[in-house]
């Protein structure tokens, strides 16, 4: 009786542990077409988290990356030294591969929830652009590297066309409001 009681803790143990795991999503934004925006690559959920990597793929028809920059959840956990790489950005085939960071030195990985990296892009053209994102490695701190479990979502940029800008419109309102007025002054006047 006693040894099933222990194989049956065991076991809740193990399914509490294996239902514990990290979420990374992608962002989401909506801009005007030629502006840029920046869009995170969020983790929550995560225990002992050493480095990680992954790639982003977009529409390179709608979105043009400019530049990837480390988040502050590796470095905000108390950790001093951090290796980041931003990836090979690739605006012809509409990629961003091997983004990757780890941590320095002998410590403890970081718990909890942050940014990873944001993700700096341009709208090149109109409508919506998936950022997705896969590939995707996470890795605690022990010897050797164990995987965490984690699960994902994409996010999506969306451009849209820029609103008129109101000065020029108020002024070619106004013309059309007075050019009328200015024609029947004219004819009056002959």
């Amino acid at each position: 009786m006693v040894f099933k009681v222990i194989v049956l803790c065991i076991l809740a143990v193990a399914a509490v542990q294996a239902a514990v795991v990290a979420n990374v999503t992608v962002g989401s934004a909506t801009v005007k077409l030629g502006q840029t925006v920046d869009v995170n690559v969020d983790i929550s959920n995560v225990s002992d988290l050493f480095d990680y990597q992954f790639d982003i793929a977009f529409d390179p028809t709608k979105l043009s990356a400019n530049n990837v920059t480390e988040g502050g959840f590796l470095i905000d956990g108390g950790v001093n030294t951090t290796a980041f790489f931003g990836g090979n950005i690739d605006n012809v085939g509409g990629t961003i591969s091997t983004i990757s960071d780890t941590i320095i030195g002998a410590v403890s990985g970081v718990n909890g929830a942050g940014t990873l990296v944001t993700l700096d892009f341009t709208a090149i053209g109109l409508g919506v652009s998936p950022v997705t994102i896969s590939n995707i490695t996470l890795e605690d701190s022990q010897l050797p590297r164990q995987p965490i479990a984690f699960i994902s979502s994409n996010g999506s940029i969306t451009s849209e066309v820029p609103e008129p800008r109101s000065g020029p419109a108020l002024l070619i309102g106004a013309i059309a409001l007075i050019s009328p007025l200015l024609k029947r002054r004219v004819f009056a006047k002959s």
